[in-house]
C-alpha cells in the first residue's frame, strides 16, 4: 500500500507507523 500515502496523513494519529511499514 505504498500509494496510500494520502490516507497515511489522515491517520497520522498513530496508524501512520503501520501504514509506513506496509
Amino acid at each position: 500500500m505504498k500509494g496510500s500515502k494520502g490516507c497515511s496523513v489522515s491517520f497520522r494519529q498513530g496508524t501512520v507507523n503501520e501504514l509506513d511499514l506496509i
